[in-house]
């Protein structure tokens, strides 16, 4: 963690040069949070990450078989995550001591594909209902076929 010119300190969330686009960070929805939840792919694959908030130190690793998007539950005691197994993940913490606690990690259900744009979900405060981002699975693509494409390279 560094300082700007104005005094203002900076967080640096990930370490390394394979900082995918996806990456992702989640403060807890409290404001005396001291954690920060995050993926990275400093270990070669996107996997899930909590570390103290501001400061940056320490390091628990969430997910053990890839993982991006952490979201947190209101009351902070589950960090929720996409798997890259395309399983929708819970992890159960307790964030009251004063090390981060990992509890169980398991998967709650299976995903469809969702837009890849932005934070793919979101959680209500009680971690009970889930609403997610995907494509209509009624609208299909259009394919287009063109003949004949070299004839218009000479005109």
């Amino acid at each position: 963690m560094g300082a700007t010119d104005d005094g203002r300190k900076e967080i640096v969330r990930c370490r390394s040069t394979a900082v995918s686009a996806s990456e992702g960070l989640s403060i807890p929805p409290l404001s005396r949070s001291r954690w920060l939840a995050y993926s990275c792919t400093e270990s070669g694959r996107e996997e899930i990450y909590v570390a103290h908030f501001p400061s940056g130190a320490g390091r628990w690793q969430v997910s053990q078989t890839g993982g991006t998007f952490p979201a947190w539950r209101g009351d902070s005691k589950e960090i929720y995550f996409i798997g890259m197994d395309g399983s929708f993940h819970a992890a159960s913490v307790n964030t009251t001591r004063a090390e981060f606690d990992l509890d169980q990690v398991r998967p709650l259900f299976q995903i469809s594909y969702t837009a890849p744009l932005g934070t793919p979900y979101d959680v209500t405060p009680d971690g009970q209902r889930f609403v997610f981002a995907t494509y209509p699975e009624s609208v299909s693509t259009p394919l287009v076929l063109v003949t004949n494409w070299t004839a218009s390279l000479t005109k």
